[in-house]
């Protein structure tokens, strides 16, 4: 007997069997929200690695800007230029101080700043460094500026020149902020000898880089510009700021125990922390 083949019938179960049961579906859902959530845990975590070692490279560049910026500045501390030191008494006065007779350099009697003026964790901040972050150092420095300026442009600034000519009257000196007041003369005693300006900076960190807006520490120099001190800040992130001072024992000379005679000194290493990190060996 031969059997009968239902085509309708076939069809008509093919035809129920297409598509997806609701709990097929609701399965391959959740297997399809599982695979994304997994990419997307991947992504998250290689994201905030990658911005957690750039964050730490910018920090790390900061502090070795800071680092070389500290060094430079520390090696050409005490450059008086080409003045003579015979008869010099070395001066301490204050870094904040702003009247052209209150910065330690005189004509008559002969006086010089110390070059550098470290002031440690401990001891109080002078009243122009505002938002000093406690337990940090900070070191003030003077120089002349490396760079010449003609006397007749020496002005709303202290400036010192230097005769070069054997003719012009002890101690063949001159310091003013007055133009009219450099007299001293080039080495052939007839044109006017050229100027330096006096720079004063202090080197400290701030508990914040824009103080009442953020608490971002800051690597800041107070620095005097005219007939005022001028904070600049320079590099964000700079958390700590040491240094150590190494000294000739020879002869050895200072004042207290933070001021120092430059010729005396023979090291002095800067140390900047950023984020538990530190950077050392600037000299």
């Amino acid at each position: 007997m031969r059997g009968t083949y239902d085509n309708g019938s076939a069809h008509a179960r093919t035809a129920a069997q297409r598509g997806l049961s609701l709990i097929e579906l609701l399965v391959a859902c959740a297997v399809a929200l599982l695979v994304l959530g997994a990419v997307a845990f991947m992504f998250g975590g290689t994201t905030g690695n990658r911005l957690d070692v750039e964050r730490t490279g910018r920090l790390t560049e900061n502090a070795a800007y800071a680092l070389e910026m500290l060094s430079e500045e520390l090696h050409v501390a005490g450059y008086f230029a080409e003045t003579k030191l015979v008869g010099m008494a070395w001066q301490v006065p204050n870094p904040c101080n702003t009247a052209i007779g209150t910065l330690g350099f005189q004509t008559a009697p002969f006086t010089l700043p110390v070059a550098i003026a470290g002031y440690r964790p401990a001891d109080a901040a002078p009243a122009c460094i505002s938002n000093r972050k406690p337990g940090t150092a900070a070191v003030s420095i003077r120089r002349l500026d490396v760079a010449t300026t003609a006397a007749a442009s020496a002005t709303a600034a202290p400036f010192w020149q230097i005769s070069s000519c054997a003719l012009d009257a002890a101690p063949q000196l001159a310091y003013s902020n007055v133009p009219a007041a450099f007299t001293m003369r080039k080495i052939d005693c007839a044109a006017v000898a050229d100027t330096h300006r006096v720079i004063v900076r202090t080197y400290y960190i701030a508990a914040c880089n824009e103080c009442g807006v953020d608490t971002i520490p800051t690597l800041k120099r107070a620095e005097l510009v005219g007939d005022a001190i001028v904070v600049t800040p320079l590099v964000e992130g700079i958390e700590d700021l040491q240094v150590e001072y190494g000294f000739d024992n020879e002869g050895i000379w200072h004042i207290g125990a933070r001021f120092f005679r430059f010729e005396r000194q023979c090291a002095r290493e800067i140390f900047v922390y950023h984020s538990g990190s530190v950077i050392g060996g600037g000299r």
